[in-house]
């Protein structure tokens, strides 16, 4: 019983300083001060990230340098709250710019980077909009924006039983479109933000 207790302490011991060393990270580090500070003005909440993620691995890959990021965040809103397809939009468009200029503009992370700047489609983000229940906002309006590879797909949630703290529905994707297309709307409609 004590080796068992041991094995699992050991276990726990080199998972938390292997997760600590990963955070010690500059592009991890780049990661977690970006979604601090977007956390703080737009109550925007990280909740997973990564780097040389993206399939398949772009052909100019440098093995050992940084080919892309990933983010994953959550926006909590009323149940009864639409988030329109425009504001979606303003919203991952803003996002992505902020972080395309935080990644190009670390002097730690330039060097380590397979391309330099950083273009658009070697991020990828998800925004979730979900309520006080944590359950995606659904029927009208956009519960999930999604930009990968130059291409951003907006989501409506149809839900047929809200059940806390679970739903049950369908996804649907209600609208795609390039990112320089959103950006080139985004920045004629005038609410480009910097976060």
């Amino acid at each position: 019983m004590n080796f068992i207790k041991f094995i699992i302490i050991l276990s726990l011991c080199v998972f938390t300083s292997c997760y600590h060393d990963v955070l010690k990270m500059p592009e991890y580090k780049l990661i977690k001060r970006f979604s601090k500070r977007i956390e703080k003005s737009e109550r925007i909440y990280l909740y997973a990230y990564g780097i040389n993620a993206m399939h398949p691995i772009p052909e100019d890959h440098i093995q050992g340098k940084i080919s892309d990021f990933s983010v994953s965040y959550k926006i909590y809103k009323k149940r009864t709250d639409i988030i329109s397809l425009e504001s979606a939009r303003c919203l991952i468009v803003s996002i992505a710019e902020s972080f395309l200029k935080e990644i190009n503009s670390d002097p730690e992370i330039k060097n380590e980077l397979d391309k330099y700047p950083l273009p658009s489609d070697r991020i990828r983000i998800s925004l979730q909009f979900r309520d006080q229940n944590d359950i995606e906002l659904g029927n009208e309006g956009i519960s999930y924006v999604y930009l990968n590879n130059k291409k951003i797909e907006y989501e409506r949630y149809e839900i047929r039983e809200y059940r806390p703290p679970t739903a049950i529905g369908k996804h649907f994707v209600v609208h795609e479109e390039s990112y320089g297309e959103a950006l080139e709307i985004v920045k004629k409609q005038g609410c480009l933000r910097e976060l």
